[in-house]
């Protein structure tokens, strides 16, 4: 089981998006409520910036390629299957 640290932000408080919270079908469908938005932001009354994107948004250290970023998640992928076919056989990694 995860366990679940405490947000150090809380999610962003405003009519626009209270208004339409679990509505996005209708949201992404509504003119009027895009304008709502972007006066909520040019207001200050919510962020530019998602900060309710999660917080593992601040891990993010560089912006590699797509071929990069899969080349690396193969890699990693492989590596840990390896050591998964060595534990299963008894044996330690090298």
């Amino acid at each position: 089981m995860r366990s679940r640290r405490r947000r150090s932000r809380p999610h962003p408080r405003a009519p626009c998006l209270d208004r339409w919270r679990g509505r996005g079908t209708e949201l992404a469908a509504d003119a009027r409520a895009r304008q709502d938005y972007q006066d909520d932001v040019a207001s200050g009354a919510i962020p530019p910036l998602p900060v309710w994107a999660g917080e593992g948004v601040d891990l993010i250290t560089d912006l590699p390629t797509a071929a990069d970023l899969v080349a690396t998640l193969a890699a990693q992928a492989e590596d840990i299957l390896a050591e998964d076919i060595l534990a299963r056989a008894g044996r330690r990694p090298v």
